[in-house]
């Protein structure tokens, strides 16, 4: 699972409270990998490009690796066709335009202080609606959702030049 977090519900110290971040501040996933509900191993789901946008994906490790090579180079062109339905991702422009990334290259714009995707979603979006920043939100995620499952892995944003 991914979830998304602003920094307007944190607390006002450290990265957090810098004004020169705009729109998302954080990304976190968890490493869990299953197939058919049986659990495979671990694996990295959220990525960084150079240009400072961050991006990730729920779903098949083909379309992972996919949507890995296309945050790379900057997710600015068509996005990966995902092979399985199910897949979906999270673009997150350096800028502050928060993307959903799904099945037919549909790129959906998405808005507000937090988001989530991936089997957990619904427990993190409460978590967060709750106070939790996303770190929290995925580990309570973890702790009640048997398809997420530290460790996590966390990004957060570049500041603006």
């Amino acid at each position: 699972m991914v979830a998304g977090f602003t920094s307007e519900r944190g607390p006002a110290s450290g990265w957090n409270a810098r004004p020169d971040y705009v729109g998302i501040r954080m990304l976190v996933a968890d490493t869990a990998v299953h197939d058919r509900g049986v659990y495979c191993g671990e694996v990295i789901k959220i990525f960084q490009a150079a240009d400072g946008t961050m991006g990730g994906l729920c779903g098949c490790l083909g379309d992972l690796a996919a949507m890995r090579d296309f945050i790379a180079a900057g997710g600015m062109n068509e996005p990966p066709e995902f092979k399985d339905e199910e897949s979906e991702g999270i673009l997150i422009r350096p800028w502050g335009k928060v993307e959903w990334v799904g099945a037919n290259r549909k790129r959906i714009e998405l808005t507000g202080e937090f988001f989530a995707i991936g089997s957990g979603f619904k427990l993190a979006v409460g978590a967060m609606h709750a106070g939790a920043d996303a770190i929290k939100a995925i580990e309570i995620a973890a702790h009640l959702d048997n398809c997420t499952r530290p460790p996590l892995t966390v990004l957060r944003a570049k500041a603006r030049s």
